[in-house]
């Protein structure tokens, strides 16, 4: 990781402190989970891989970005496929502002 891509990552984690942040590399596309995450170095995550599986928990540590947190996953489900997952997690569990990263 070169300085610019720090400073980067270090402003991507800053901001999501106070809200819910996608993930820029796991953001869905390509094949690629999703990863929701709020806290900045120590919070929790939201993550829907390709096959439907949430994942929810707690990290800390992610510094300079969330790759480098420790996880602790305290609920999984398994949906058919990752549209289903990501209803779940806006319509029944009332995660709306996923929504609008999506």
């Amino acid at each position: 990781m070169n300085k610019a891509e720090f400073e980067e990552w270090k402003q991507h984690t800053e901001a999501s402190k106070r809200t819910w942040t996608l993930d820029p590399i796991h953001n869905g596309q390509h094949g690629q989970d999703y990863l929701f995450h709020r806290g900045g170095i120590d919070g929790q995550f939201i993550e829907v891989t390709p096959i439907g599986l949430i994942r929810i928990g707690n990290y800390t540590g992610a510094v300079p970005h969330i790759g480098e947190a420790m996880i602790r996953v305290h609920y999984s489900k398994k949906c058919r496929d990752v549209g289903q997952a990501l209803n779940v997690l806006v319509n029944k569990a009332g995660l709306h502002e996923l929504s609008d990263l999506v």
